[in-house]
C-alpha cells in the first residue's frame, strides 16, 4: 500500500499496564491523529479507547475480545468476530438445509465430555420444531458397530457429537468409518457434523475428517496450501525475518486480513470504517484466514460480523468451504 503512494502509519502501545495505557489515552496531541483502533485485547481496554474514539470520530475493530458486547451502544465499533449465539442460529439452519434428506443421529459417551451440549440442545430443539425425528445413541468406553446395528446402511445418516475434543473423537470415529464403508457399498450416505475445534486436527485425525465427510463451521478458515496465504508467508518471512508463528488461528494472517479489510475500507468511504446504504446492500471481505460481512446493531448503534464459514473435508485429503452471512432479527445488513 505504501508502495502505491497511499502510506499507513501504525502506532503500537503496550496494553498491559492499564494505568500506563489510560495515561496514553488522555494525551489528546498523541491519539487524535487516529483513524483507527485495533483492539485491545480486553473489555477495559476497548471501553477506554471507545471513550475517546466516540469523541474524536476515530473507529475501533475488535479482533480480540470475542464475548465483548460494546457494539451494542458505541456506534464506531465494529466486533470482529460473530457473536456465539447466532454462530450457532447459522450453523443450525445450515446442518437443517444441508442434511434434509439425512437421519440425523447424535453420538455421545456416557459420564464423557458433553461440551457442545449447549449446540446440540439447541440442534434437538430446532428439529424437534421442524418435524424432523433424530436418534440419540449413548455408548460406554468406545461406539462399537455393534452399538450401530440399528441405524439402516442403505439411506443416509449424518451423526452429531456430544463433545468437540480430540479424545472423544477417537472414540467414537473407527466405529463410524465402519459404518460409513458399510452404509456406501449399500447405496447409502454418511456424514458427520462437527466442530470448529476440529480446524486442529493433524496426522491421522484430519485423514479420518476426510474419510466421515465431515463438515464444520468456523469464525475463521485458510486453505492448506492455499496461493495467496503462502505468498504472504514467503513475504512476512522476507520483512520480519523469520517464519509466521504455527498456530490457529494464524495471527499474521489475521492481522493481513483485518489490514486489508479496515485500511480499504476507511480509504474508500472517506474516513469511515463502513457506512450504512438505502438499498441494504452488503459489505463482503473474503480474506486469507477471516470474512467481514458487518452489519449494523439496531438503533443505529455499532456493527458486528457476521461471516460463518462452513468447511467440508473430502476423502482425497482436500477441503471445500464456503461462507456465508448468518441474519439475525436484532440486525440488519448495512453498506
Amino acid at each position: 500500500m505504501s508502495r502505491a503512494g497511499q502510506p499507513v502509519e501504525i502506532t503500537l502501545y503496550d496494553t498491559s499496564d492499564s494505568t500506563a495505557f489510560e495515561s496514553v489515552l488522555s494525551r489528546r496531541h498523541e491519539v487524535e491523529k487516529f483513524n483507527l483502533f485495533i483492539g485491545p485485547e480486553t473489555s477495559w481496554g476497548i471501553s477506554s479507547v471507545a471513550r475517546k474514539a466516540q469523541n474524536d470520530s476515530a473507529w475501533i475493530i475488535n479482533p480480540f475480545a470475542v464475548k465483548d458486547e460494546q457494539q451494542v451502544t458505541k456506534p464506531r465499533l465494529l466486533q470482529a468476530n460473530i457473536p456465539h449465539n447466532e454462530m450457532y442460529a447459522g450453523a443450525i439452519d445450515r446442518f437443517i438445509e444441508q442434511y434434509r434428506d439425512y437421519v440425523p443421529v447424535f453420538i455421545g459417551r456416557v459420564d464423557g465430555a458433553a461440551d457442545k451440549a449447549p449446540f446440540t440442545e439447541q440442534l434437538k430443539a430446532a428439529l424437534d420444531k421442524n418435524s424432523i425425528s433424530y436418534r440419540v445413541i449413548a455408548f460406554h468406553s468406545v461406539l462399537t458397530s455393534e452399538e450401530l446395528q440399528e441405524l439402516s446402511t442403505d439411506t443416509a445418516t449424518v451423526f452429531i457429537p456430544m463433545s468437540s475434543s480430540r479424545n472423544e473423537f477417537a472414540k467414537f470415529s473407527p466405529a463410524l468409518r465402519d459404518f460409513r464403508n458399510q452404509s456406501l457399498a449399500q447405496g447409502g450416505q454418511t456424514a458427520i457434523f462437527g466442530y470448529p475445534e476440529w480446524i486442529a486436527f493433524r496426522g491421522e485425525y484430519l485423514d479420518q475428517l476426510g474419510e466421515l465427510n465431515a463438515t464444520i463451521y468456523s469464525r475463521f478458515y485458510s486453505p492448506t496450501g492455499d496461493y495467496l496465504a503462502r505468498h504472504v508467508a514467503t513475504d512476512y518471512a522476507r520483512w520480519f525475518g523469520e517464519d509466521m508463528t504455527d498456530a490457529i488461528p494464524n495471527q499474521a494472517l489475521l492481522g493481513f486480513d483485518i489490514a486489508m479489510f479496515t485500511i480499504n475500507s476507511l480509504r474508500e468511504n472517506g474516513g469511515k470504517l463502513v457506512l450504512p446504504d438505502p438499498d441494504g446492500e452488503e459489505i463482503v471481505y473474503d480474506g486469507l484466514q477471516s470474512s467481514f460481512r458487518p452489519m449494523l446493531e439496531q438503533g443505529d448503534k455499532g456493527w458486528t460480523n457476521h461471516a460463518l464459514y462452513f468447511i467440508t473435508f473430502k476423502n482425497d485429503g482436500t477441503t471445500t468451504h464456503d461462507i456465508v452471512t448468518v441474519p439475525c432479527k436484532n440486525i440488519t445488513i448495512k453498506k
